[in-house]
C-alpha cells in the first residue's frame, strides 16, 4: 500500500516531502483508497486568515474531513497546533480543552483532531511556531526580515521548533503508538531571541496583550529527559534559531 501526504505544497508538507518519500502527495483532499500511512499537513493554515474568516476556515476543514471518510489507512499522522488550548500554559496531553473557549482556527483544529482519532488508528502532533526552509510568516520571521517590527511585543513568549526534526519526531511518535503528542519545547521570551539570534533591542510596547505560550507534554522522557515536560531545550532552540538566521541571511 502507498503512503501519502495531504497538504504536500505548504511550508510543512514542503519540509516533510524533503525529508521523506510519499507516493502519492495531495494538496488539501486525498483520493479514496487504501493507504499503509498517510500524513495530513493540510489543515495549519494561517492563523489570522482563519480567525478573520471563519467561516471559510471551516468549510476549508470540512472538505478536508469529508475527503478522509473515504480513506482507509493502517496509520495516520496529523499535524495540528498548540492553538487547539484555549489557554496555552501549563498544560498537556491529559488536559482537557474546551473548544468552545478557542479561537476559530483553534476549534476547527481540535474538531480535526477529534474526528481523526475517531476515523483512524491516529497519532495527532501538535507544533508550536516552526521554522525552516521555506519559513514565511510568525514573529521569527518577521524579524527575518525586518516586518512592522514595532509591533512585536516584547513581552511574548512563545515555542520554537526546528521542521528538520519532524519527520524523526513524528516516527517516533508513530512507533510508540502516541494517540497525542504536544512538541513541547522550552519557551523563549520575545525579547531574548531578538537579542540572542538578530542582535536587535526591542522597545516598542504595542497596546495588545502579548502572547504566552508554556505547553508542556507527559511525553518528553522519550527524547531525553528534558526536565518540565519539553522536548528540546531553550539553549538548543535559540543555537538552532541562530545557525537558521545565520544561513537566510547568507543567501
Amino acid at each position: 500500500m502507498p503512503t501519502a501526504l495531504i497538504g504536500h505544497g505548504g511550508f510543512i508538507g514542503q519540509n516533510l516531502d524533503a525529508q521523506a518519500h510519499f507516493e502519492v502527495k495531495a494538496d488539501a483532499t486525498l483520493a479514496p483508497g487504501n493507504y499503509d500511512l498517510v500524513v495530513c499537513a493540510a489543515a495549519p493554515g494561517e492563523k489570522w486568515r482563519a480567525n478573520r474568516e471563519p467561516d471559510v476556515d471551516a468549510a476549508a476543514v470540512q472538505r478536508l474531513v469529508d475527503s478522509l471518510q473515504h480513506v482507509e489507512a493502517r496509520r495516520f499522522a496529523l499535524i495540528s497546533t498548540l492553538d487547539v488550548y484555549p489557554k496555552p500554559e501549563m498544560v498537556d496531553e491529559d488536559s482537557a480543552i474546551d473548544a468552545a473557549e478557542a479561537t476559530a482556527f483553534g476549534r476547527h483544529r481540535r474538531m480535526l483532531e477529534e474526528f481523526c482519532l475517531r476515523r483512524f488508528p491516529a497519532t495527532v502532533v501538535r507544533l508550536p511556531l516552526l521554522f525552516g526552509p521555506g519559513l514565511n510568516h510568525n514573529v521569527l520571521f518577521d524579524l527575518l526580515i525586518d516586518h512592522q517590527v514595532e509591533n512585536i511585543h516584547p513581552d511574548g513568549v512563545f515555542q520554537f521548533y526546528a521542521a528538520a526534526h519532524l519527520w524523526r519526531d513524528l516516527n517516533i511518535a508513530l512507533e510508540r503508538g502516541l494517540p497525542v503528542l504536544n512538541v513541547a519545547t522550552e519557551p523563549v521570551p520575545t525579547r531574548e531571541l531578538a537579542l540572542r539570534c538578530f542582535g536587535r533591542e526591542l522597545t516598542s510596547y504595542p497596546s495588545a496583550q502579548p502572547a504566552v505560550y508554556d505547553v508542556r507534554s507527559k511525553h518528553a522522557p522519550l527524547w531525553g529527559g528534558q526536565p518540565f515536560g519539553y522536548l528540546y531545550s531553550k539553549e538548543r532552540v535559540l543555537q538552532e534559531i541562530s545557525d537558521f538566521v545565520e544561513k537566510e541571511r547568507a543567501l
